[in-house]
């Protein structure tokens, strides 16, 4: 008994140093994302994953959930906010649940889920106040007041004939992955290195 109290001081020392190698790993994934390595951000917090303790590995899934909206992946953003929300304690980490609840309100906008959008920005919205996270709280007013703005006037459709109906006025906006844009759209203008163009 006295050497298995003896080797707590020792396994606490262990997970600490995982842990920490785990934070290095996502930081450099948040690096290598900006400098438009998204593949190798999403390859280096799957390594991070196993070494962080239950609070970090939410906030890894709520960075994952924005690598993976970059490349086109929606739905398995979404599952990645989803798990991030499941982890994160909203009372010891109000501005990160606050983050995930705005990141995936604009993944609800893109799939034209009105309805979920408002319940997600009103989720950040009421941790904002709570917390005084004043920008969170001017960002998620601002999009429920776009909501607002384009209410009624919206009007879903498949996205491989949304460009179509921008083009004939049926609706007012499309909003798609490249990889997913109808034929003969120029898109204007430099992208990013990691942008998906064939699908993937």
């Amino acid at each position: 008994l006295g050497h298995e109290l003896a080797s707590f001081p020792a396994r606490a020392r262990l997970w600490a140093a995982l842990a920490g190698v785990g934070l290095v790993l996502v930081t450099a994934a948040l690096a290598e994302s900006e400098r438009g390595e998204v593949a190798t951000g999403l390859a280096l917090l799957e390594r991070a994953e196993p070494l962080l303790p239950r609070a970090e590995r939410g906030t890894l899934h709520g960075q994952r959930g924005i690598l993976l909206r970059r490349t086109g992946h929606d739905d398995l953003a979404l599952e990645a906010y989803g798990r991030a929300l499941q982890l994160l304690d909203p009372t010891s980490h109000p501005e990160e649940v606050a983050r995930v609840h705005l990141n995936r309100a604009v993944l609800h906008v893109a799939g034209a889920h009105p309805a979920a959008a408002r319940a997600d920005l009103a989720a950040c919205l009421d941790l904002a106040h709570d917390h005084g996270l004043h920008r969170l709280a001017a960002k998620a007013q601002h999009n429920l007041g776009i909501l607002d703005q384009v209410k009624g006037k919206t009007r879903h459709a498949a996205l491989a004939v949304g460009g179509e109906l921008v083009a004939k006025g049926e609706v007012e906006m499309g909003i798609f992955s490249l990889s997913e844009m109808p034929k003969g759209v120029t898109v204007a203008g430099p992208l990013a290195r990691g942008v998906p163009t064939d699908g993937d």
